[in-house]
């Protein structure tokens, strides 16, 4: 009697250390469910993060190579423009020339059209001969002070009279001496046709007014040329010339002056240029038509697959009281992370 008290007394520190073990291992396997759907949520997480940035990164991208081809085709399309109205404006075909070079520079190996169009002009630009207004500037200038130092005063003419070889008079006869004092008597009067009708001499108020009125025309000469006017240009020494015929015909520096003023009216202020239009409605139809691939951003699809959690062996955890072996909870508590 005595052995079985002590063997029953001794059996529930056993089964309460066995229900302890069960215990232990079902929080066990609890807590590694639960790290191991922490790490699934975690992964899916950095998925969905990355995929996002990729899909920003490519269309920034898309948006940078947008960008870049809108900003050089607008830079040609303004070099194009300044080229234009330095040719219209201006008419500076030098100037247009170098500022189309550079626009022929920024030009992609892929635009062949519009590199083709820019070389055609800039050939053609390169074939005009250029007009120097600078030295014709100062032609008119010195064309000027040279009407201003003008005299109305007839100028002596000059004798054309070869000088004949001495002879001496004693091997002459009187007849012959007789006709060389004849020929020296001729000599004092020279006699000089004039094709217009002589004015009568100028005053010096009307040959001041003349001369002023003569500076006018050039200055109007000068404007005509910085400005490209060549009826203007024309009219204007034609009148100078007009005036130095008619008041200082007379006056042996005249001849000069006019031989000037026809060399300069022989000069093209004004030559035709050609027009960059095809080269800018080409330029208008890049930019508005522009043939760029469009880069369709597909958003790669993440299938979360659900990996199935382990299953949870339910421990059997024997009751104390009636040494009964009952069932632990079936569904464990959820928890939410």
């Amino acid at each position: 009697m005595s052995s079985n008290n002590q063997t029953e007394t001794q059996q529930p520190p056993q089964s309460n250390a066995g229900a302890f073990w069960v215990s232990s291992i079902a929080v066990v396997v609890s807590i590694g469910a639960i790290i191991v759907s922490v790490l699934n949520f975690q992964s899916t997480v950095e998925n969905k993060f990355n995929n996002k940035m990729q899909v920003q990164q490519l269309q920034l991208l898309q948006k940078q190579v947008l960008q870049s081809s809108q900003t050089q085709n607008s830079e040609l399309l303004y070099l194009v423009h300044l080229a234009n109205m330095q040719l219209v404006i201006g008419r500076d075909p030098v100037a247009a020339v170098k500022t189309l070079q550079f626009a022929q520079a920024q030009v992609s190996p892929a635009q062949l059209s519009l590199a083709n169009a820019l070389n055609t002009d800039i050939a053609q630009l390169q074939s005009i001969t250029s007009v120097d207004k600078s030295a014709i500037f100062e032609d008119i200038a010195t064309l000027d002070q040279s009407i201003q130092a003008l005299s109305a005063i007839p100028s002596k003419p000059t004798n054309n009279i070869e000088n004949q070889s001495v002879v001496d008079d004693a091997n002459k006869t009187w007849r012959e001496r007789i006709a060389d004092h004849l020929k020296q008597i001729k000599n004092l009067f020279i006699i000089r046709q004039v094709k217009q009708p002589v004015t009568p001499l100028l005053d010096a108020q009307l040959e001041f007014a003349i001369k002023q009125n003569m500076f006018t025309q050039l200055s109007l000469a000068q404007w005509a040329l910085m400005h490209h006017d060549g009826k203007v240009y024309q009219s204007a020494l034609q009148t100078v010339s007009q005036n130095l015929s008619r008041y200082f015909v007379l006056t042996n520096e005249t001849k000069p002056i006019l031989d000037k003023i026809v060399a300069l009216q022989k000069l093209q202020i004004n030559p035709a240029l050609p027009s960059l239009n095809n080269t800018l409605m080409l330029l208008s139809r890049v930019q508005t038509d522009r043939e760029q691939p469009v880069v369709n951003v597909v958003k790669p699809q993440v299938q979360l697959q659900s990996q199935p959690q382990p299953q949870i062996k339910t421990p059997v955890v024997p009751d104390k009281k009636n040494d009964a072996v009952t069932p632990a909870q079936k569904n464990p508590p959820s928890v939410e992370v």
